[in-house]
């Protein structure tokens, strides 16, 4: 006994190509959506790294300002308690 599909062979097929195609090209948008956020990845790393240099400049400018600071206070101390 021979049973037909009811829906014909050549229907199933075009269908599956068109599948096909459909992957293909979801493949390639997710390719390049990759590619688009490694580039981002990268430039925000390079731009993070960029920021805590110039957060440690930062430190260390305060840092040497504190100790100016020190330095003058002790000075003016050292007025004061020598005044008459």
């Amino acid at each position: 006994m021979h049973i037909e599909p009811t829906i014909p062979i050549s229907l199933l097929l075009e269908e599956v190509m068109l599948k096909r195609e459909q992957e293909e090209e979801l493949l390639e948008r997710l390719k390049s959506e990759e590619q688009i956020l490694h580039e981002s990845l990268v430039a925000a790393t390079h731009e993070l790294r960029i920021a805590r240099q110039q957060v440690t400049d930062i430190e260390t400018k305060l840092q040497m300002t504190m100790a100016q600071l020190n330095h003058v206070r002790r000075q003016m101390n050292a007025i004061w308690q020598a005044a008459p």
